[in-house]
């Protein structure tokens, strides 16, 4: 095994470089690199590096030189992926969104975990994307014991619940790349749009034209909330076109900022975005067995 590592270090030292380019320059912008952009997140090349730099310790000037490269990485990786507590200047708890992806689960529907939630927070709005598995009677159950709240089971395998009014819902998919629900509602006496999207999984699939399909309807049709399984790291540069007029709650958040799997800092890939009609306050996110998503929930308040 020394044997081989060593013939081929070189390489193992070039796949490092190219890791590192990849993630900074190159990205997701072309295929197939969006392929290996997706597949190594920014953890995955630490750890490579670590790898890499252990190999290279007989030779000091690159053992040294690898080192201060980890060092950076590491530097970058927590300043980047890790939000450490803030002060809160509003410390107000007027209003919050739920969103949770559970998974094609086969246990049924989580309802003790989302009453348990809706006591400890002020969720006005519950999301729910990949809910192939929950049967109607347990659909019947939840909107039973969450009476407060206005349920609609969606197209697309997706629930929505409001305590309010859902007064439309218009759906939009395309095979093998996207599909959306946007739902128009009352809260509180004041109507509000939001967008809950699911992006094709597939790691080969190209996410160019689904995250620009979402943004440009969003615009277009002055979502407040966009909400979702995007399926697609944080760090894509599809969501530059996002931050143009959205704000994503993972500013609000503390600790890692990865959603999936388990609570394993590997990759954020449920996202709250929010318009400037909405002033984000903090986002909160939970790990549980039933599903390797993470439940966030966002707190918020609707400007005047």
């Amino acid at each position: 095994m020394i044997k081989f590592l060593n013939k081929y270090k070189a390489y193992i030292l070039g796949m490092y470089a190219f890791l590192i380019l990849l993630h900074f320059a190159l990205k997701d912008y072309i295929f197939p690199f969006n392929v290996l952009f997706y597949a190594t997140p920014l953890i995955l090349i630490i750890l490579f590096g670590v790898f890499t730099t252990i190999i290279f310790s007989k030779n000091k000037k690159v053992f040294y030189s690898l080192t201060i490269v980890l060092g950076l990485l590491i530097f970058n990786w927590f300043s980047n992926y890790y939000n450490l507590p803030k002060t809160r200047t509003n410390n107000a708890k007027d209003s919050a969104v739920l969103f949770w992806n559970i998974a094609k689960n086969t246990k049924g529907f989580p309802l003790n975990i989302i009453s348990k939630k809706v006591e400890e927070s002020p969720v006005n709005i519950l999301t729910f994307v990949e809910t192939d598995s929950i049967s109607n009677t347990e659909f019947e159950t939840l909107k039973k014991e969450l009476k407060m709240y206005s349920f609609k089971k969606l197209k697309g395998n997706m629930i929505i619940g409001i305590k309010g009014e859902i007064k439309s819902v218009i759906y939009q998919t395309k095979e093998k790349s996207y599909k959306y629900n946007n739902v128009t509602a009352v809260v509180n006496n004041n109507i509000i749009k939001i967008l809950i999207a699911d992006v094709y999984a597939n790691p080969f699939n190209n996410k160019t034209k689904a995250l620009k399909t979402i943004i440009n309807y969003s615009e277009e049709n002055k979502i407040d909330f966009i909400i979702g399984d995007f399926n697609t790291p944080y760090e894509s540069i599809h969501f530059n076109t996002y931050k143009k007029n959205f704000t994503s709650f993972r500013e609000y958040s503390e600790g890692f900022t990865a959603t999936w799997p388990f609570g394993i800092p590997l990759l954020e890939l449920d996202q709250i975005w929010f318009s400037n009609t909405i002033y984000g306050l903090k986002l909160n996110k939970y790990n549980y067995n039933f599903s390797d998503h993470q439940l966030l929930i966002a707190e918020y308040i609707l400007k005047n």
